[in-house]
C-alpha cells in the first residue's frame, strides 16, 4: 500500500510553488483582483443599489406612470428595474462618490484586521 500523507518538506515546496506562480501571474496582469479592488466593488454596488437605484425608482414611477398613449407599456414596466440598475452602476462608478471610497476602505480594513486572527491550524499527521 502507497503511503498517501504528504511529507513537510514536500507541502512547503507545493506552497512555494503556488505563491510563486500567484506572483507571477498578478505582475503579468492576472485577472487576480487585490483586495482594495473587491472593497471598491462591494462599495459601488452597495451604494448603487440602496442610495441610487431607489431614487431612480421613484423618478419612474412619479414621472411615467401616465395613462392613455404615452403610458408605459409591458416591456417598459418590466425592464425599467433592470435599466435602473445599469443607470445607477455608471452614475456610481462616474461620480466617484466619497461615501463609496469610505465604505471601501472600511471593508478592507476590517477583512485585513480579520486575517491577522490567528488562524485554527489542522493536524495533518493524524
Amino acid at each position: 500500500m502507497m503511503n498517501s500523507t504528504i511529507q513537510a518538506g514536500e507541502l512547503k515546496m507545493a506552497m512555494s510553488e503556488i505563491n510563486h506562480r500567484a506572483d507571477s501571474s498578478s505582475s503579468k496582469g492576472g485577472f487576480e483582483k487585490t483586495l482594495r479592488e473587491k472593497a471598491q466593488e462591494a462599495a459601488e454596488q452597495f451604494v448603487a443599489s440602496s442610495l441610487v437605484i431607489p431614487i431612480l425608482a421613484t423618478l419612474r414611477e412619479n414621472t411615467f406612470n401616465a395613462t392613455g398613449p404615452f403610458a408605459p407599456n409591458m416591456a417598459e414596466k418590466r425592464f425599467g428595474p433592470v435599466f435602473d440598475q445599469h443607470v445607477a452602476d455608471r452614475v456610481v462608478k462616474a461620480a466617484n462618490f466619497p461615501i463609496v471610497d469610505t465604505i471601501a476602505d472600511r471593508y478592507a480594513a476590517r477583512f485585513e484586521e480579520s486575517e491577522a486572527a490567528p488562524v485554527a491550524r489542522m493536524d495533518l499527521q493524524g
